[in-house]
């Protein structure tokens, strides 16, 4: 009797350990999300945050809003009076109370960049940037070497003809996507109408190969466009041109290059782009204005560039604005000097 009570344990045992065994291989296997709570609140609940706040802390007006790589890029303009420090703080500060990380980062000049964080990864990158200047028409000048200088980028050029707009008699910079069907043709074409070829590196990844091999794959090229830090060498130009926008430092790998800073009006808005490369122009002599030759407003732009002349600016390339002193020449002498 003894003996058969021990075997009808030993199966109830049996059948429970095979019963339990799949679960717990489960249970231990398998990864662990960590808890979501109050503290790292979803991508959703971050967008309305800042959607809602950042009007009421002094960040007057959005200007841009895209998404890429998962990460929605926005640029606000402050209102008259409010700084980007006191605004970030206030922020920080509002964010803090429910569980929302916000990181500035450091950059020379008035604009300033927010990584906002939700669950742990970057959901929102700020671009905060001041009031518009007041901008005059500057004081028309009979002598165009002593005009102030506009060098204007038309940027993302190469997989379409661009024949409209290489044809324009005014000096313009194209900046160019390598490996792209038309970006030899639009290069060759550009340099026979006397305009300027950079190499367009505004969506540069890892994958898409070095700024070196860039700068090789398109012949002409006298510099490099950016719109994001790029952690890689850039290539040896000799009298080569760096345009880089307000958003982000200049890279440490820059070499030789001369940088010049450029109003991005696909990150600003063209009219904002448009009032700070002007003003630039009209207090330190030389502005840039980025455009994207696809922009709604592109015929706008053309327009403009091809009147500019009548509004008392000089329109260059930006390989002459980067060296405006020596463009310009020696100053001229008056008749009683």
């Amino acid at each position: 009797m003894k003996r058969v009570l021990w075997i009808l344990l030993g199966i109830i045992l049996t059948g429970l350990l095979i019963y339990k065994t799949p679960s717990w291989f489960t249970q231990f296997n398998t990864p662990h999300s960590p808890p979501q709570s109050a503290a790292q609140p979803h991508e959703a609940q971050v967008d309305a945050f800042l959607d809602e706040t950042l009007p009421q802390v002094g960040a007057k007006t959005l200007l841009t809003r895209d998404e890429r790589n998962g990460i929605v890029r926005s640029t606000w303009q402050l209102s008259y009076g409010i700084s980007a420090e006191n605004l970030t703080l206030e922020l920080q500060k509002l964010a803090a109370e429910i569980g929302i990380d916000v990181h500035p980062l450091s950059l020379e000049g008035p604009d300033r960049v927010l990584q906002v964080f939700g669950r742990r990864d970057l959901a929102h990158e700020i671009l905060l940037i001041s009031a518009p200047p007041k901008l005059g028409s500057p004081d028309f000048n009979p002598n165009p070497k002593q005009r102030p200088m506009v060098a204007l980028v038309l940027t993302g050029l190469g997989t379409r003809n661009a024949d409209y707009i290489v044809e324009l008699p005014v000096p313009i910079t194209f900046a160019v996507r390598p490996y792209e069907p038309f970006s030899l043709l639009i290069a060759e074409e550009s340099v026979h109408h006397w305009h300027e070829v950079v190499v367009d590196m505004s969506e540069y990844s890892q994958s898409s190969g070095s700024p070196i091999d860039a700068f090789n794959a398109l012949p002409f090229a006298s510099g490099i466009h950016i719109d994001e830090a790029i952690d890689a060498d850039f290539p040896d130009i000799p009298l080569g041109v760096l345009l880089f926008p307000s958003h982000i430092r200049l890279p440490e790998t820059s070499g030789s290059l001369h940088p010049l800073l450029v109003q991005n009006a696909g990150r600003l808005g063209l009219e904002t782009a448009q009032t700070r490369a002007l003003y630039s122009a009209q207090t330190s002599g030389v502005g840039v204005l980025s455009v994207p030759h696809n922009h709604p407003q592109i015929d706008q732009v053309i327009q403009w560039a091809l009147n500019a002349k009548d509004e008392g600016y000089r329109l260059v390339l930006v390989s002459e604005a980067a060296r405006e002193r020596q463009f310009r020449g020696p100053a001229s002498e008056t008749e009683d000097g």
